[in-house]
């Protein structure tokens, strides 16, 4: 692995050649070393973390036939198959290994660090060309996209061939028909690789526009509609193809449940997105401000600065927008959309660096010197600070394959994460709930969800292994720990270690072979319609699901509630389970959340929230009829309560001990 502050100086030293007149072959021998440089800091290393989730989704889709990977991107996922085509191909070659699956987005953005060094050479001149290509090696938000099996990369360096081939071939005098081509088909082919590339292509077409109208007020009539021409059928290529494939994929649109319905603020998304063209995924709250600061302020720099560097940053800007635009609408954001337009915020600074340099050399080589140091420091943190590592699926896989006995399984919630556990785990020994590849926020597990399917996978089983990642998205009130824990000796279960990064693991060992709990559930009880009205949450009604007898030392209750859409009910709203002898008098009070904590917020709207509840029983309890009330409330201050919702009577049988 480069020490960042190694790379740095080598980087630095390298660009202080820059400051003076570059022959081509100079210019040549120190493009070679940066992109070595470049080739370096995203090869070393690769397979130094597991898969994370979305690259597990990768090598198992490639793993389908060829025909099931050009057609059902668009169905799964509202998505273009290139990148999927190419990885096909790739580990029919090279194999599945973890190296081998992340080298394709290695080479993809080793040629968007060559494109990027293209751009400002072309744009400005050799020196700008330098610092961009120097930057770009060690950026860390891209060093990040070309590490990892996902079409990130690939979609930047098309994105950016075709805006290199538009700024520095097209629109220029000599733009041939053939230069017109040739961006048609990189922006076609950008957006077969991710639907993201729309907006870059967008930002494309503005800059088009634009030059048109300049084109119109410069020459004559004659002249015009030849110049036009080729643009004309560029353009119209590129919007019929681009519409017809987007009207294909909103055809899927019903079907495909991972955008969430609450939109985001645009305004913080576009600061996530000014930030993300800096650090790579998973930034850190606290420095989100200080990165949108610097890059917004960089960005108005060299707009300010550079006459040369206001088209790149203005196509880089209008697509950031879009982006940011699109993901606060379908509420669904991630630091590695935006980052596909990180090439064009670094070429532009390099090209803004030019003429600073001619006025300002050691201002200027201060500044590059300063960005290469901090880049260095970056990919030196993406390394290093486990705040970006991936969660360590291949170590969670290695340990339960050493630990599970035959009898027991492992349980994956929420289960669109087995693909990248079936990658180092195998594909039998496991059950995922839901059994979504893809993550689908509609499949919020609740009771009739999650009970049938360990009836089913359990029988028998004499233990089970809970491995979580992102559970309180699928799983808000913990109903498979609960289904689990009512099985496991003493209700406990053992929170194992090793802890692997950003995964919970948790075992429970059954008092005896898994028993079913039925579905549906059949009620035992009424609820006091004439009692405390609902303010959010509804009572549905509990069920006991083994007979008392006397001598008993607990009983186990299930309730069922339901949550009203905009219920603001605190994390520790609580429910009184109040056991009362038919003369009226309390024998038992027992007072326990609601749920379990901090999952009430989060729970399916107006789906049954299950819950379980133990209360432990007087040793002197006699045989007869009981009656359990249960009072759901929240603390009020000065510790008064409010009831929420009415209360569920059940009646509770104590039979003589057999």
């Amino acid at each position: 692995m480069l020490r960042a502050p190694r790379a740095a100086l080598a980087a630095t030293s390298i660009l202080r050649e820059a400051s003076l007149s570059i022959t081509k072959r100079r210019f040549f021998v120190l493009a070679t070393l940066l992109l070595l440089l470049a080739f370096a800091v995203r090869v070393i290393g690769l397979d130094a973390q597991s898969l994370w989730y979305d690259e597990g989704y990768s090598v198992m889709f490639v793993r389908n036939d060829l025909g099931h990977v050009l057609t059902q991107a668009g169905a799964l996922e509202l998505n273009t198959p290139l990148y999927y085509f190419v990885l096909f191909i790739w580990t029919r070659l090279a194999g599945e290994s973890e190296f081998s699956v992340r080298l394709v987005s290695v080479f993809a953005g080793l040629l968007t660090v060559a494109l990027a060094a293209s751009l400002g050479s072309l744009r400005a001149q050799r020196t700008a060309g330098l610092w961009a290509l120097g930057l770009m090696a060690l950026w860390p938000a891209h060093v990040a996209a070309s590490q990892e099996a996902r079409m990130y990369a690939l979609v930047t360096m098309l994105a950016l061939a075709s805006f290199v081939v538009v700024l520095t071939r097209c629109m220029r005098s000599t733009g041939r028909a053939v230069h017109w081509a040739a961006w048609a088909v990189l922006c076609l082919a950008a957006f077969s690789a991710h639907v993201l590339a729309s907006f870059i292509i967008a930002g494309q077409v503005v800059l088009v526009m634009i030059w048109g109208i300049k084109v119109l007020r410069q020459r004559p009539r004659p002249v015009m509609l030849s110049t036009f021409k080729a643009p004309l059928v560029a353009l119209v290529s590129i919007a019929l193809l681009t519409g017809a494939w987007t009207l294909w994929l909103l055809s899927f649109r019903s079907a495909y449940g991972t955008s969430f319905s609450d939109p985001l603020n645009v305004f913080t998304t576009l600061a996530h997105s000014l930030a993300s063209l800096i650090l790579p995924r998973n930034l850190p709250a606290s420095w989100i401000p200080y990165a949108t600061t610097f890059a917004a302020g960089v960005m108005l720099s060299a707009t300010t600065l550079s006459l040369k560097a206001r088209p790149v940053m203005a196509v880089g800007l209008l697509s950031l927008i879009g982006i940011a635009v699109f993901c606060a609408i379908t509420g669904k954001y991630a630091a590695r959309y935006s980052a596909v337009v990180a090439p064009f915020w670094v070429a532009g600074l390099g090209i803004a660096l030019v003429p600073m340099a001619q006025s300002y050399v050691r201002w200027s080589t201060g500044i590059g010197a300063v960005c290469l140091v901090f880049t260095a420091l970056g990919v030196w943190a993406w390394r290093t600070d486990p705040i970006y590592a991936n969660e360590d699926y291949r170590g969670a896989a290695a340990f339960l394959r050493r630990t599970v006995a035959p009898t027991e399984q492992v349980v994956l919630v929420s289960g669109h994460f087995a693909p990248v556990f079936a990658y180092y785990y195998g594909d039998a020994g496991w059950i995922a709930l839901p059994d979504d590849p893809v993550l689908d926020v509609r499949h919020v597990l609740d009771y009739e969800r999650a009970a049938p399917v360990l009836n089913q996978k359990l029988a028998g089983a004499s233990g089970a292994w809970l491995l979580e990642w992102q559970s309180d998205v699928i799983d808000p009130t913990h109903i498979v720990a609960e289904l689990l824990r009512r099985q496991a000796q003493g209700r406990a279960y053992t929170e194992h270690a090793p802890a692997f990064h950003n995964l919970r693991l948790r075992y429970f060992r059954f008092a005896q072979p898994y028993q079913q709990t039925p579905v549906p559930v059949p009620l035992q009880s009424r609820v006091n319609t004439g009692g405390s009205e609902s303010r959010g949450l509804g009572a549905v009604g509990c069920h006991v699901f083994n007979p008392l007898h006397v001598g008993d030392r607990a009983l186990e209750i299930a309730c069922f509630w339901t949550l009203a859409r905009f219920a603001d009910l605190p994390p520790d709203t609580r429910v009184s389970l109040r056991l009362v002898n038919p003369t009226g008098e309390w024998l038992v009070q027992s007072d326990q959340y609601l749920a379990a904590p901090y999952a009430v917020p989060n729970a399916p709207i107006g789906r049954s929230l299950a819950a379980f509840y133990v209360i432990d029983l007087p040793s002197d309890l006699s045989a007869g009829r009981y009656q359990l009330h249960v009072v759901p409330y929240v603390l009020l201050a000065s510790n008064q309560t409010l009831e929420i919702a009415p209360q569920i009577y059940t009646s509770i049988l104590v039979q003589q001990g057999e």
